[in-house]
Parts: structure tokens; sequence; C-alpha cells
């Protein structure tokens, strides 16, 4: 990412969660992926991405669809439980930036309040800053977006 100009004192965590479905009370995180890039410079300054071993059976077939995760693939990882707290120390004084921030989040914030991890952020929603700076356009999904952008 090539950075135009904005110098933030932060560093940037650019978050995606990959679950089993949509609800953080219910469905399970499957991945937990994260770029760090320094808000100064805009360089990449670390990675973090883990497969999570799931307490259901099977992952859906429709998740394997869509993210390609599969059964074989989280049976040996750790679990949310392990991951969490990992991922908290690499990202607490960052900005998390997703697309549709408020789904990632939820999961987030959903399994901090379980394991009692106290963890506040701030965020910043791609999904929601194309809402506002393009309202005339009815897609913004991420890869139209991104096209959109250059």
């Amino acid at each position: 990412m090539k950075n135009r100009g904005l110098k933030i004192k932060k560093n940037i965590a650019i978050i995606d969660f990959e679950t089993t479905g949509f609800n953080p009370y219910e469905d399970e995180v499957t991945e937990v992926g994260l770029i760090m890039l320094d808000g100064m410079t805009g360089e990449e300054v670390g990675v973090f991405d883990h497969l999570v071993k799931i307490k259901a059976d099977k992952v859906p077939e429709r998740v394997v669809e869509l993210t390609g995760i599969t059964d074989e693939m989280v049976k040996d990882k750790p679990t949310i439980e392990e991951v969490l707290p990992q991922f908290v120390e690499f990202c607490r004084n960052a900005i998390l930036v997703a697309h549709n921030a408020k789904f990632d989040t939820s999961f987030i914030d959903f399994q901090a309040r379980k394991q009692e991890i106290d963890f506040k952020y701030e965020k910043l929603c791609t999904l929601e800053l194309s809402r506002s700076l393009f309202p005339e356009e009815k897609v913004h999904k991420l890869n139209i977006v991104a096209d959109r952008l250059g």
C-alpha cells in the first residue's frame, strides 16, 4: 500500500475474520488474518494469520465453498481461546480496519468478553467509508471498491 501523504501515528491493522456463519454468539471463527501497516510510512510491518480449530464437528459445506477452509485444515490448529489473546497483543495499539468492520469486530468483541480480555480499539470500516464517499454507487463489495479506487 502506497502512503499518499497521510501521517497516522498509530499502526493500521487490516483485519479479516473467516467464520462458520454470521452470528458471533452461535458461529465460530475459522481464521484470523491481519496485515499491520506503519501509520507513518504505510509499509507492512507484520502479518498475523492463523487458522482456528472449531468446536463443531464439521466446517459447514457453504463455508468450505466460500472460504476454502476445510475440516482437515483446522483440526489440529489452536482454538480461538488461544488465538484471540495473541491477536489482541499483536494489534492492541493499532487502528483496526476492515471491509464491513461491524462483522469482524462483533466476533472480536464477543470472544474478548467471553475470555475476559480487556480490548478497546478504534476502527475504520471501508464499507461505510465507500458508502459515504460514493453514495451514488449501488455496489460496495470490496473487489469493486478496490477497482473503483485503482
